[in-house]
């Protein structure tokens, strides 16, 4: 049977997870209501990046996979 790397057991890495999960999905809220749609994708980029420092999340713009 193959495990799932995505499922956390650990009671507190779940709870931190949800945290984190919770302020991305609030930064691409605020994002969609403050500028709406149709802009390039840049824009949000910047955005996105602008909004994850103001709620102190580390992230890597363009990270090459």
């Amino acid at each position: 049977m193959e495990k799932n790397i995505f499922s956390i057991n650990n009671p507190a890495e779940k709870k931190k997870v949800n945290e984190i999960t919770e302020k991305i999905i609030g930064c691409a809220i605020t994002i969609h209501k403050t500028l709406g749609p149709g802009l390039l994708e840049s824009i949000y980029e910047s955005a996105m990046c602008i909004e994850l420092k103001e709620v102190n999340l580390h992230y890597e713009c363009k990270k090459p996979l």
